[in-house]
């Protein structure tokens, strides 16, 4: 279907996909978008590139979504990070003990994403959405309620 997407990666839509400058466009605006989110927030990129990249724009497979995701959230997450450390609003130790397991786990997720079907995938990470965004909603009312008080008194 497109000329410069390698044959192992699948275009899995029968609409018009974007091509040229208009793919680097649409491409930009989720990169922007999603920069953006983990910016403000520290979380959400991949909620803007993976639909992105999955789109009838792009017709990414989700697999494929995945990867692009990790590998352009890599790159922006670095800067922002810098920027956090340097105004010291991030605890190192917390977040090596964070870093250290999920780059092992990190690795056996992408060698399990890439053996299952791109409808598990799919709904994988709809699901994860479905139930993060609740449970950050909770976590956020608890930490608030246990702050209330201090406040206070």
């Amino acid at each position: 279907l497109l000329s410069c997407v390698p044959d192992r990666v699948r275009v899995r839509s029968s609409m018009r996909v974007l091509t040229g400058m208009q793919r680097h466009i649409f491409s930009g605006a989720v990169g922007f978008s999603g920069g953006a989110c983990v910016g403000l927030v520290g979380w959400g990129g991949a909620q803007f590139i993976i639909p992105g990249m999955t789109s009838p724009f792009m017709g990414h497979t989700q697999l494929v979504a995945t990867g692009v995701s990790l590998c352009s959230l890599s790159a922006s997450t670095v800067t922002g990070a810098a920027k956090f450390i340097l105004s010291d609003s991030v605890s190192v130790a917390t977040a090596a003990a964070i870093a250290l397991p999920s780059i092992f786990t990190a690795h056996f997720g992408s060698r399990l994403a890439a053996r299952i079907p791109d409808q598990a995938l799919q709904l994988a990470f709809n699901g994860a959405t479905v139930v993060l965004i609740p449970l950050h909603f909770s976590v956020q009312r608890f930490a608030a309620s246990r702050e209330a008080p201090n406040e206070k008194g």
